[in-house]
């Protein structure tokens, strides 16, 4: 579905990897008002305690566009067709405590809250007020090339096409910023291979304090901050493209 900016009543941003830092969501719900808009990009569940609780708000909360990420996948998978490989798959990527809660719910409120899930979208389409089309995707994606939903990474390195999709902006998460700050490289639109690297120093104050990171010739915003272990996450202004940080560390 496509949203344009000027039937938006208020601000309208993107949050993504929640990960089950309840603490994290009460700040944003704390911050943004009534008419506001959050696109909300999925892997809210696993890895920290209190996925159930911030699926349920999500999904309760009008102001709250949700996407699948992964991770709601990896739910989906498993209560769809229980099985030790999906199970597998779940845990091992920080799933029990959210199969743990979910199992104990009730069957009709269990049947509700997977109905509810598998209605999130896999993408959806915000044309911001200064024109710029902006795509929302958990994992992200390049126009024009093929990938795989929830789960790809294999974009980063992609070139963009500048003449066919000048206009448009990707805005992620699923990876955790910090894996940019490993000798990430990519090819810019000169043809020409990019290293960026950081200092020692600053990457290390980079992997505790993160920030998003805009990339592939400022057409992609990566803002997964890897909230579960650094306790921060940003909220992406899509009319401005500036973030908002908020955190719970020294709390």
């Amino acid at each position: 579905m496509t949203y344009y900016a000027d039937d938006m009543k208020g601000r309208v941003f993107a949050i993504s990897d929640l990960h089950g830092q309840y603490d994290l969501l009460e700040k944003i719900l704390n911050y943004i008002t009534p008419s506001d808009t959050v696109f909300n990009l999925g892997d809210n569940c696993d890895r920290g305690e209190h996925g159930y609780e911030i699926l349920s708000t999500v999904i309760q909360d009008k102001r709250f566009i949700n996407l699948k990420g992964n991770h709601e996948e990896m739910l989906l998978d498993y209560f769809k067709k229980p099985s030790m490989n999906n199970k597998s798959l779940w845990t091992s990527n920080g799933g029990l405590s959210t199969l743990v809660d979910i199992e104990n719910l009730t069957k009709r409120m269990k049947e509700r809250l997977l109905i509810d899930i598998d209605s999130f979208s896999t993408r959806e389409v915000f044309i911001n007020k200064d024109g710029k089309i902006i795509h929302l995707d958990h994992c992200g994606f390049t126009p024009g090339y093929s990938y795989e939903p929830y789960w790809d990474r294999g974009h980063f390195s992609d070139w963009w096409d500048e003449e066919e999709y000048g206009d448009i902006y990707v805005v992620h998460g699923h990876t955790p910023v910090q894996y940019f700050l490993n000798d990430y490289r990519y090819v810019n639109n000169e043809g020409k291979m990019i290293i960026a690297r950081w200092e020692y120093d600053d990457a290390v104050d980079k992997v505790k304090d993160p920030e998003i990171v805009n990339y592939c010739n400022g057409h992609k915003y990566n803002i997964d901050l890897c909230s579960c272990a650094t306790h921060k996450v940003a909220l992406l202004d899509l009319n401005t493209l500036k973030p908002i940080y908020f955190t719970t560390k020294g709390e």
